[in-house]
Formats: structure tokens, sequence, C-alpha cells
């Protein structure tokens, strides 16, 4: 099938695919994997967080919109927790350790270039296009 001729749905699949790929390898560069680093994100005080314990539950419910079929961020806060990342209280809470705070600011370095690398070659102009034609189909498919 010419190009052309794939649904919208098909060439957003595939860019989300190829871009998630890419962000998770270059996340896993630093040792930890995309659904660890939000929750460091949401543990940190600096970041999402707000210094208070949050339970796997909590940030299962706050990450909903973007975790992925097969991220388990049970399994991901056990893992932080035996690297010393997040420390779990005696309900559940986990809160973030400082050798947690140093690899979140050390990924959160190295953010920038991974969104500069996606964006390599693309003019601004373009990207503001896409999103405006991107939340149009999102309109029209009924979820803005």
């Amino acid at each position: 099938m010419d190009d052309r001729n794939q649904p919208i749905a098909y060439w957003l699949g595939v860019a989300h695919r190829a871009a998630i790929d890419f962000i998770r390898s270059e996340i896993g560069r630093q040792g930890i994997t995309q659904p660890q680093y939000w929750i460091l994100r949401h543990l940190h005080p600096g970041d999402l967080g707000d210094g208070a314990p949050r339970t796997v539950a909590g940030l299962t419910e706050a990450m909903r919109d973007y975790l992925l079929p097969g991220d388990d961020l049970a399994s991901a806060a056990a893992d932080l927790a035996a690297r010393g990342l997040v420390d779990r209280d005696a309900t559940g809470g986990l809160t973030i350790t400082e050798s947690g705070r140093e690899l979140h600011g050390r990924v959160k370095k190295a953010a920038p270039a991974i969104r500069d690398h996606l964006h390599e070659g693309v003019a601004d102009e373009d990207y503001a296009v896409v999103l405006r034609v991107l939340r149009q189909v999102m309109a029209n498919a009924g979820r803005s």
C-alpha cells in the first residue's frame, strides 16, 4: 500500500512506537527504565512530587494516561527500592532517596538532548502544524 493511503492511526502508531523506543533506549543508558524515571519524577519535590510518600496505586493512577501495556510500576518500584533509590515505609509509601535524587538529576539533564534528537530536521513551524493537526484529529475522534 502506498504510504499516502495508510490511515492516520497507522502513522500515529508507527511514530509513537519509534519515539517511545528511542526515548526508553536513551533513558536506559542512565541505568533506569522510563517507568522508573516517572516514579522518581513523581516523588521528587523539585519535579512532580511534593515530598510526601506515594503508594504504587497512587502513582499508577497519576500516570494512567501515559503508562503503556506491560509497564509494571510495582516491579519498577521494587527495583528502585532494592537499589536504594527510593525508600518504602510501613504503609507502602515511597519516598525518593538522595541517590534517587542524583539519578533523577542525571536523567533530567539528558532529556533536552533526547528531545533535540527527535526534533532534528523538524522546523518549529512544522512542529506547530503537526500539533495543530493532531489536536484536530483528537477532537474529531471525540478526545481533546
